[in-house]
């Protein structure tokens, strides 16, 4: 393409309407409807479109909005940067300070301490005011603090404050005296909506009783310090931080609360939900893009949990590489230097103001509902989680949300992990969801008869014809039995008889003819197959037991087929 200055009107484009686009794509989709084709729907029923322009921007954006600017859409603040965190839950305060140490070699400059409090038994065990001074003589100048304590948080920041002023040290907690997380929620299966409207419901609750103790808006709201879950949905959890902003700064003001006052300072820590025990290495990965997620969602301070804390073991190395992990986004890809880097983005503006307005929805609900105390007491949390959770286990099971290495590409190589997680307790009558426990279930059953009788439980895949979708058929269910622990044995029509097989998949284009299907049922059975499947979809499927394909329930079908093979994934107990 020759330079700016040498081009001529043969290398221009026609500027081209959306209308216009829009008319040309349904004029090539002939029959097929445009948002069944093209549209997706997200949990929270928000429409994602497969064009932007600008045209699409919501109604209001102002272009010369900056970060630092009320209504802090954009960000807090104007330089970029944010703070590298490590959480510390270490029981014995030892082990923590020794945590804490470690953690600061490695960069980290927020130091999250968890306490026991609010009903949480977890946490570092103070007895004295000696162990309270043990941790603050571990902290370094320059390094901030975040006291999560629950309700006992007021009198932990008093103690620390004693201890560093006894000490004559210089530094003191960088707390707010009240912590709004959505984290449980977010753990529950909450969508981006959901996490919005509890932490507007829960943070407005703070305000209220605020006012009610002569405390001004101003005041009540600079002390308040958000933390937010960041999953899987990279764009959508850019957009969530932004929203949360945009709808904090909107109460604050509707309260009386001046500018600076309206900023919601949000610590964002990448989630729980989709970690994995097999592939671990893979959670740091994921990881890595929840962390870009968070920094382009302008958080104040971030964790990238370590990969190997799905094990058991937040050990030195996968501590490491999770502050790292962050290092390399600041100091390498300049993350840090960019304040609100996709701010303008047609989509994602328009993904911002979509999350804000039907969680402005649903947080008005909640108002009428008594606010969000009282919707927690008369369970009507806890009945939107369970209906939220059970549609993304959905995902997960049908593989719509793919977990690599769990639910897709799992490797039969890997040795089984030494250490599986213990099954996750409720909190607050929410429970939590990990997406990867159905399938590693049935991947540790496996792994366990490969480890008794010295070889993987096996299904035949029989590939009827030659064909390229033959190949792509098996391959397709040769990926799937791998995430049981199932070997897949390929054979052909004229090999399939040489062995007994109590388990056979079909696959191949002729299984599309019914007759085909039903003639290779009965030959197979006579045979002593006990359970055939079908790979594809199929409307009719004569004797077949189930299918292999796209949106199908993948651990009912692998259950069943394992059970079929004299293996019991049940009696595997994970989280």
């Amino acid at each position: 393409m020759p330079p700016p200055d040498q081009l001529t009107e043969a290398h221009r484009f026609p500027a081209v309407d959306h209308a216009t686009w829009r008319g040309r794509v349904e004029a090539e989709l002939g029959d097929a409807s445009f948002d069944d084709a093209l549209v997706h729907r997200t949990r929270d029923g928000l429409d994602l479109q497969p064009l932007y322009t600008a045209e699409s921007l919501p109604a209001g954006f102002d272009a010369r909005d900056l970060p630092g600017e009320a209504p802090f859409t954009r960000g807090c603040d104007a330089d970029g940067g944010w703070r590298i965190a490590q959480e510390i839950a270490h029981a014995a305060v030892a082990d923590a300070v020794v945590a804490m140490r470690s953690a600061q070699s490695h960069g980290v400059d927020l130091l999250w301490l968890r306490f026991p409090g609010s009903g949480r038994a977890e946490g570092i065990q103070i007895v004295g005011a000696e162990e309270i001074e043990e941790l603050v003589a571990a902290v370094r100048p320059g390094t901030a603090v975040m006291l999560d304590a629950g309700a006992d948080a007021a009198t932990m920041v008093d103690r620390w404050t004693v201890a560093a002023r006894d000490g004559e040290l210089e530094h003191t907690p960088a707390m707010g005296a009240a912590l709004v997380s959505v984290t449980r929620y977010h753990d529950a299966g909450a969508t981006a909506v959901q996490e919005l409207a509890f932490a507007l419901a829960s943070g407005v609750e703070i305000l209220r009783r605020a006012a009610g103790e002569a405390i001004d808006a101003d005041t009540a709201a600079s002390r308040i310090q958000f933390s937010f879950s960041i999953g899987r949905n990279f764009f959508g959890e850019i957009a969530k931080l932004r929203a949360a902003r945009l709808l904090w700064s909107k109460v604050v003001r509707g309260a009386g609360g001046g500018e600076a006052a309206q900023a919601a300072h949000i610590h964002a820590r990448t989630s729980g939900r989709e970690t994995a025990v097999y592939d671990p290495w893979m959670n740091m990965l994921r990881g890595g893009s929840q962390g870009v997620a968070a920094v382009l969602g302008g958080a104040d301070s971030i964790r990238v949990v370590p990969a190997g804390e799905t094990l058991g073991m937040p050990d030195e190395v996968s501590a490491r590489l999770a502050a790292n992990v962050q290092h390399i986004l600041a100091e390498e890809a300049h993350l840090g230097r960019v304040a609100d880097a996709a701010g303008g983005s047609w989509y994602l503006e328009s993904l911002t103001d979509g999350l804000a307005r039907a969680a402005w929805a649903l947080f008005q609900d909640l108002e009428r509902r008594g606010g969000m105390a009282r919707c927690l007491e008369d369970g009507e949390i806890a009945r939107l989680l369970r209906a939220s959770a059970d549609e993304l286990r959905r995902a997960a099971a049908t593989r719509c949300e793919l977990l690599i290495g769990v639910s897709a590409f799992a490797n039969l190589a890997e040795p089984a992990p030494k250490i599986m997680p213990e099954s996750g307790a409720a909190v607050d009558a929410f429970e939590p969801v990990r997406l990867a426990a159905p399938f590693e279930e049935l991947r540790a059953a496996g792994d366990r008869w490969l480890a008794e009788h010295g070889e993987r439980p096996s299904a035949t895949v029989l590939a009827l014809d030659s064909a390229a979708g033959t190949d792509v058929s098996a391959a397709f269910v040769r990926r799937v039995l791998a995430v049981a622990g199932i070997e897949a044995v390929l054979t052909t029509p004229e090999t399939v008889f040489d062995e007994r097989s109590t388990a056979v998949v079909i696959c191949g284009q002729d299984v599309s003819d019914p007759a085909v299907a039903a003639d290779w049922v009965t030959r197979l059975r006579r045979h002593g197959a006990t359970r055939v499947l079908l790979a594809g979809e199929s409307d009719e499927a004569p004797g077949v037991d189930d299918l292999i394909a796209d949106g199908c329930d993948v651990p009912r079908v692998l259950r069943d087929l394992l059970e079929a093979l004299g293996v019991s994934p049940w009696n595997t107990v994970l989280a």
